[in-house]
């Protein structure tokens, strides 16, 4: 019987963790996604960030994406918060995104790892 709880929750731990994240704000709600790669470029001006990621790592396949970035995005290097200017290209990234933001995804974060 244990073995079947543990199994159970251990299905419902993947799926929710699987599961895109949903945010909800009164009624509605927002949907984010996350790209892991490497910024590419960042136009200060626009407040935006180019970033190339792996889409198909069996054919090597890389995108790359412009996401817009608010200044309600948390931005961290190193587990330590960090302004926009101080974000570098060469970066690797993790970027967790709004897809539905228009005209461009909007980023919610922006993590860096050194």
């Amino acid at each position: 019987m244990q073995k079947k709880i543990s199994c159970s929750l251990a299905i419902l731990a993947i799926i929710m963790l699987l599961s895109p994240l949903r945010l909800s704000y009164g009624d509605t709600y927002i949907t984010h996604r996350s790209v892991e790669g490497a910024i590419t470029d960042i136009n200060e001006d626009r407040k935006q960030v180019s970033i190339r990621w792996l889409s198909d790592p069996v054919n090597l396949i890389y995108k790359d994406m412009v996401v817009q970035v608010p200044t309600t995005a948390t931005i961290m290097k190193n587990s330590q918060p960090i302004e926009f200017n101080d974000l570098e290209s060469g970066d690797h990234a993790t970027i967790r995104y709004n897809p539905d933001a228009d005209p461009l995804p909007e980023a919610a974060s922006i993590l860096v790892v050194e």
